[in-house]
């Protein structure tokens, strides 16, 4: 292996471990799913509530929801 494969795969991991430690703060129940409520919620709580209701929530999550049933997943194999 290369020296600069193996940078890339601690990048990687590091990339990894905080787009999971990001998503551990709107999936607040614990679930592994960010719901529009949860979602909301943290929203609310970095002051950007503003405008913000549960149809503008649901919007956001329906971009990157896959499976349709209102909630993201960091997993692949579950609903993102």
């Amino acid at each position: 292996m290369k020296l600069n494969e193996t940078v890339m795969r601690g990048d990687e991991a590091a990339n990894e471990a905080s787009m999971r430690e990001a998503f551990g703060v709107f999936n607040q129940n614990g679930d592994g799913f960010i719901t529009v409520d949860e979602l909301r919620v943290v929203l609310a709580s970095l002051g950007i509530e503003q405008d913000r209701t549960l149809d503008e929530c649901s919007r956001m999550i329906g971009h990157v929801d896959r499976k349709g049933d209102g909630r993201v997943s960091i997993s692949p194999s579950s609903s993102r």
